[in-house]
């Protein structure tokens, strides 16, 4: 009995500490917080505009709608492919490592995403660059290890598991 309760206080805390990962799901680092098993990545007013399908094995499927200035919708992207908007306008590069989406024109990066198998810690990590507007205009800009929006910023280092939207704009 002792035992048991010994091994699932020692997984308790290799969970929290970000050792342990449910599922064949990938971490997800944004603004040097991770994420795991959430169904949106970013949601803007309720709405999904950034969501991420992957499993440590699987290729990266990545779903975005991109915004101008304005709000206006000028792609959508379904499974890391263009399925609204001109191919031509914003070129993608996806392997089963990396993807990249970039507004050819400003070659701006508008997003890339990156696995990681971390030795350390034994886990897969999806570190994500976003450069986009939502659909109100509003700029919102991340890397790994930071973001533009400060509240996100003081809860640096934490795991979050299980929830509807990682981020919520």
């Amino acid at each position: 009995m002792n035992k048991i309760i010994l091994i699932a206080i020692t997984y308790l805390f290799l969970a929290l500490n970000g050792f342990a990962q449910t599922g064949n799901g990938c971490y997800t680092k944004i603004g040097s917080n991770y994420y795991l098993n959430c169904k949106h990545i970013i949601t803007f007013d309720g709405q999904d505009v950034f969501t991420i399908k992957n499993s440590d094995e699987s290729a990266i499927l990545i779903n975005f709608e991109v915004f101008s200035e304005n709000g206006t919708k000028t792609a959508t992207i379904t499974d890391s492919k263009i399925t609204t908007g001109d191919i031509e306008l914003f070129p993608i590069k996806s392997t089963d490592t990396e993807f990249s989406f970039v507004e050819k024109a400003s070659n701006r990066i508008i997003c890339f995403v990156k696995k990681v198998h971390s030795e350390e810690t034994k886990k897969c990590e999806l570190h994500v660059w976003v450069d986009m507007y939502m659909p109100s205009g509003f700029y919102f800009q991340c890397t790994p290890e930071t973001t533009n929006v400060p509240s996100l910023n003081m809860i640096k280092g934490s795991i979050f598991a299980n929830s509807d939207a990682a981020i919520q704009l």
